[in-house]
């Protein structure tokens, strides 16, 4: 033969050398992926999704963060934390909700302009607003409802429950009776 090869039979068997060493490397390297896989595998099994938490009858998602009251919170991974000792001031917005002021803030309750002086406490004027409806929230926390608003979220102290109310001539009207309250 002519070439590098005395002859055929030396070119094959380097030729079969050539193709066991390659297929030892491709082998090597597929037990090396089917190893990765395995483990990625067994890992994504054993990782549970991060864990919501339950807040005032939702589900809040985990990352997910709300007011409360003064302190702000947090779910993550099904656990809630909260800040504490925030000093504030809550009042009601004009939709119902509580919100807080902070520390030398201001804000209209719905009646009066008031300065936050903290641990909620504020410094309100003393105008009485007999065209609106006072009362208290959900939340427990007072506010003034416009006249002739007849969704107004109010806490009935006769009968010690949340009612959907409405404002009629400066009173609160929330019907009689257990039987009226909003059961949650």
């Amino acid at each position: 033969g002519s070439g590098i090869f005395a002859d055929d039979g030396e070119f094959q068997t380097y030729q079969h050398y050539f193709i066991q060493i390659n297929l030892r490397k491709i082998m090597a390297r597929f037990q090396a992926f089917i190893l990765c896989l395995m483990v990625a595998t067994t890992m994504a099994r054993h990782q549970k999704e991060p864990e919501g938490c339950a807040v005032d009858m939702m589900m809040m998602e985990h990352g997910a963060t709300w007011n409360k009251g003064c302190e702000s919170c947090s779910c993550n991974n099904g656990e809630i934390s909260c800040t504490e000792g925030t000093p504030c001031c809550l009042y009601v917005d004009p939709s119902g909700s509580t919100v807080s002021a902070a520390v030398g803030e201001h804000f209209n309750n719905g009646c009066n302009n008031c300065n936050c002086a903290g641990h909620l406490q504020a410094a309100c004027t003393r105008m009485y607003c007999t065209w609106k409806c006072s009362y208290r929230n959900w939340d427990l926390v007072y506010g003034w409802a416009e006249e002739g608003n007849e969704s107004v979220h109010a806490y009935d102290e006769t009968d010690n429950c949340p009612k959907i109310c409405s404002c009629e001539q400066g009173r609160l009207s929330c019907g009689s009776g257990e039987e009226s309250c909003i059961a949650f």
